[in-house]
């Protein structure tokens, strides 16, 4: 098992046992599906025991660095098919190939709002998309080749005077659909014509406002079926939008007693049955 992390600017992959240890029938695990169901009455408490030197946490070496040249602060890393880790800074989209030399970087060294601050997405074609400070989207190839760069732009922004905030947290692809969450937060749809992006001005893009507060890294995700939507948190709620931008469903547990003040802490998971997890 290889585990890449990212800390500051420097890329590290740790090489540690496949294998898992035998279940311990001391140990209560948690079972997540249950806590979707709302006659859950107890669900144990997880033990982790990362001291224990049989464990594979504890059999972990570091098999290589690579401290990225460019600067700026690192997003997390994604890996794709054939190893390579691709990495987004502040001024930079870096690529590493699993042996710990860099694979191609492509630098922007633009003003100070246009810098890099979300991580990255790849689709199947392998084309890689992130989001600006500015707000633009950008689409890279494989190789860090500079595809298109498209504003994500609303209808009638002068007179609303509503307009895309910086991109933070990394878009999620379906096909050549490309979702976006703003630091608003706002939902935003563009597309990939494989010349340029298309991200408003009446095609079938669309901008899904939301009032309320943004959860750091709050990247959404995209739940597939015959009826499909992207669901992403705020700081008091969890909102799923179908592709033509319509609100599917909401969800919130926010009181404003302040005995009862619950928020949204994490990032949305997604299991095979189409249920959606978060803390």
């Amino acid at each position: 098992m290889k585990v890449f992390w990212l800390a500051v600017s420097v890329l590290a992959i740790v090489s540690c046992k496949e294998e898992l240890p035998p279940d311990d029938p001391d140990v209560t695990v948690t079972d997540y599906e249950s806590l979707l169901s709302p006659d859950t009455s107890d669900t144990g408490t997880p033990e982790v025991q990362l001291g224990d030197s049989d464990s594979p946490l504890a059999q972990c070496e570091l098999k290589w660095n690579y401290t990225i040249p460019l600067g700026g602060n690192g997003n997390h890393p994604i890996v794709d098919d054939d190893g390579v880790a691709t990495i987004t800074t502040g001024n930079a989209c870096v690529r590493v190939k699993s042996t710990g030399t860099q694979h191609c970087n492509a630098p922007f060294l633009g003003a100070s709002n246009s810098g890099i601050f979300g991580a990255p997405t790849q689709n199947q074609a392998g084309t890689i998309y992130f989001g600006s400070a500015k707000g633009d989207l950008y689409a890279l190839t494989d190789k860090c080749t500079p595809r298109w760069q498209s504003p994500v732009r609303v209808v009638d922004e002068e007179k609303t005077g509503k307009a895309p905030l910086a991109f933070k947290t990394a878009p999620v692809v379906n096909g050549d659909e490309i979702y976006l969450l703003d630091d608003r937060p706002s939902l935003h749809k563009c597309f990939d014509n494989k010349s340029n992006g298309i991200c408003g001005n009446g095609t079938d893009s669309f901008h899904f406002w939301v009032n309320d507060d943004p959860l750091e890294n709050a990247t959404p995700v995209y739940v597939g079926s015959a009826k499909p939507f992207v669901a992403f948190p705020t700081r008091k709620k969890v909102m799923a939008v179908d592709p033509a931008g319509s609100l599917t469903w909401q969800f919130s547990e926010f009181t404003s007693s302040d005995d009862d003040f619950r928020e949204v802490s994490s990032s949305l998971a997604v299991t095979t049955q189409r249920k959606i997890i978060f803390v």
